[in-house]
């Protein structure tokens, strides 16, 4: 029940997050000149500090480590494997399926949120973990 109290309580999180992405996306390839790919990271590191803020403060009550730093160490992490995934899936939309870059940003948004958000469970946030008021 927690699990999914937590999945819903980070919808609103995660679409902040998206939010911040994808205007530095869209900002970088319009008027920067940007490769998509290139801007997709930059919007991706934006939108995963803006969902750490806003995670640790209204999504999840349990954390497993103690130190704020390694848990932000261990929370890029799984970023940056969601950052792969993400591109992956961005370019698979552009080159493979001859998408627009924000088709290819929608797929690759509603997987890498899932991924990331069991991942981040799992690893730093599960229950068992320390109780955070």
């Amino acid at each position: 029940m927690r699990e999914l109290e937590e999945l819903l309580a980070s919808l609103p999180v995660a679409g902040a997050a998206l939010a911040a992405d994808l205007l530095v996306l869209q900002f970088a390839v319009v008027y920067g000149g940007w490769h998509y790919l290139i801007a997709a990271c930059a919007g991706f590191v934006v939108g995963a500090t803006v969902n750490y803020a806003l995670a640790i403060r209204f999504v999840f009550r349990f954390r497993r480590l103690q130190s704020v730093h390694g848990e932000f160490i261990v929370f890029v992490l799984v970023g940056v494997a969601g950052l792969a995934l993400n591109a992956a899936l961005m370019a698979f939309a552009v080159e493979v399926l001859h998408r627009h870059y924000l088709f290819g940003k929608a797929l690759a948004a509603a997987t890498t949120f899932l991924f990331n958000f069991e991942a981040r469970r799992r690893l730093l946030f599960r229950p068992g973990a320390r109780h955070v008021d």
